[in-house]
Parts: C-alpha cells; structure tokens; sequence
C-alpha cells in the first residue's frame, strides 16, 4: 500500500543528521525509486522530483511555473507566541481552470521562525492525474523543539492514492509525537 511505503519504515530506524536524505534514488531501480521521489514530493514541497508524468510540475519557482502562483509573505504569531513569517504559494484560479494538471502543489504553507528561518509548520495539497497514477494529499506538519533540534510534533494527513492495477487508497489519520529522549 501506498500510504504504507510512504509513511512506515518497517524495522529501519532514522539516524540522519541534518538534511540528509535516506536512500538516494540514483541508487535505487523501478518502483523502489518512484516510491522514494514520491517521498521527496510529499515530504519535501517545492523541490522537483522525478516521478513519471510529474517530472518539474513539482519545482515551482522554475522559469516555467512561476507565473502559475499567487505568491505573499505575512508576519503572523505561531501558537500565540513564536513571531513568524509565514510563505504561502497558491495556484492562480486561472491557471488550474484553464490547466488543471499543469501544476501538482496546488497550495503551500510554509511557517518560519522569524529570527532563524527555521521551519516550524507546514501546511499543503498536492493533486495529480495521469495515467499511470492519480492523487489527491493534504497535510498539515507541525514541528516542536528539543534542545537545539526540531522534530515533527503533529502529523495531519488526508490522501487518495489510485494506481492501476492496485485497488484505490483513501487514508485519514491523525497523529503526535512526544516524549522525545526519554
């Protein structure tokens, strides 16, 4: 299952510093490689990645997609206390009426501590269809600190995942992180 691969490791636990990023799809072959830039797309909103048919509708400061999205940038309170900038890119009304598969991220919110730039939310959908795949995502990240590093605190996700030849994936959860170090 989709959301399975994406979300579960199975038994592998996570020791990567920084922004290093699990398994380099260079590495990779066939579904394994897909299901690692599906990864990237989902996890990492506005970087291309390099699934089939999706290819650079995922990068959208590219030459080609900029003037796809209303682009702004306000200073809002994070939990009532965190002074952030807050980045949001939304696809322009048009563009999705006149091209609706033109662009995947359809909507992108990005929370940054103001002071440091850190990110510390995330809000955003994700929609494709083609044929080899059809998807529709949502998902809400909330990020928490512990010492001097950031760990997902809340996990929000909605998505429909439609692969031919897989029956059709419809998945809700909800879920917190806590207790870090003990």
């Amino acid at each position: 299952r989709m959301y399975d691969r994406l979300f579960f490791t199975h038994g592998k636990v996570c020791e990567l510093t920084d922004a290093e990023w699990a398994d380099d799809p260079a590495s990779l072959k066939g579904m394994e490689k897909h299901v690692e830039e599906l990864k990237r797309l989902v996890f990492r909103p506005g970087e291309q990645a390099d699934v089939p048919l999706v290819g650079k509708k995922t990068a959208i400061f590219s030459e080609k997609l900029i003037d796809s999205y209303d682009f702004s940038i306000t200073n809002k309170h994070y939990a009532d206390s965190i002074d952030c900038f807050v980045f949001t890119a939304t696809v322009k009304p048009e563009v999705e009426a006149r091209h609706p598969g033109k662009t995947i991220i359809k909507y992108l919110e990005t929370w940054f501590e103001r002071h440091t730039f850190q990110v510390i939310a995330r809000r955003y959908h994700l929609k494709a269809q083609n044929p080899l795949f059809e998807f529709d995502v949502r998902m809400d990240i909330q990020l928490a600190k512990l010492g001097s590093l950031y760990y997902p605190a809340r996990l929000e996700y909605e998505g429909r995942w439609d692969i031919p030849a897989s029956k059709p994936e419809h998945v809700r959860f909800r879920t917190r992180f806590y207790r870090f170090g003990q």
